[in-house]
């Protein structure tokens, strides 16, 4: 249920800076571009050591990180309100997605450690976020600072190659999160009149709330190209 209060809060707040600012110019923008993502996004689990049974004896088993999830995509739409002395309130609703996380399960057999099943995780990252454009100054060009409280809907979804025949802790269906973050960047648009061309780069932060001490701090690089209407 806390998940769907976060989401109610930030739709009222964004309802009541509307009807504020309602004679104020209000704006909105199309972004695409690059998402680098840090080795723990596409960790999907909070222990790396997971029992399973190899010839009917539990044996501890270890995840290794074989190939952190590549370099994604990051898509979103936003809606600007004008306020005053060059600050700007912005509403964002994006997606993000990460292909080919790999973790080895591995285990001592004998002498030797044995890869006993591969994982390829696909993650989804869904922020909608609350923030503000700070600008320097407002000419042709409008550089900003921005800043950002995010709710963070993640999924993953993943594909496994068994190499023994072993009982596998982990079903092979989605599984989901959701975690308060933030973001912080810094930006510029380009006055063309009728439009306006944006270039962004932001640092994301996906769970800076956790859900124990075990999970991993996930985080994201965006460089983002858009137009603003």
């Amino acid at each position: 249920m806390k998940q769907y209060k976060t989401i109610i809060i930030l739709i009222l707040f964004i309802i009541s800076v509307n009807k504020l600012n309602a004679e104020n110019s209000m704006h909105f923008g199309f972004f695409g571009g690059l998402a680098i993502p840090n080795d723990k996004v596409s960790q999907f689990f909070n222990d790396t050591k997971q029992h399973v049974k190899v010839d009917s004896v539990d044996t501890l088993g270890n995840y290794f990180l074989d190939k952190a999830a590549n370099i994604g995509y990051h898509l979103k739409i936003q809606g600007r309100i004008e306020l005053a002395n060059n600050f700007t309130f912005v509403s964002t609703v994006g997606i993000s997605r990460f292909n080919e996380g790999r973790y080895d399960l591995i285990v001592p057999l004998g002498n030797n450690d044995t890869v006993l099943a591969i994982t390829q995780s696909t993650t989804n990252i869904v922020p909608i976020s609350v923030g503000i454009n700070a600008y320097l100054f407002k000419k042709f060009l409008l550089p900003y600072i921005n800043a950002d409280l995010v709710y963070n809907y993640v999924s993953y979804s993943y594909d496994i190659v068994m190499k023994e025949n072993i009982y596998y802790p982990i079903t092979k269906s989605p599984t989901t999160m959701h975690r308060l973050g933030y973001s912080v960047g810094v930006g510029i648009d380009i006055d063309l009149y009728l439009i306006s061309l944006n270039i962004e780069t932001k640092f994301n932060a996906v769970n800076i709330i956790k859900y124990d001490d075990k999970e991993p701090t996930k985080s994201y690089f965006t460089f983002l190209v858009g137009i603003v209407f």
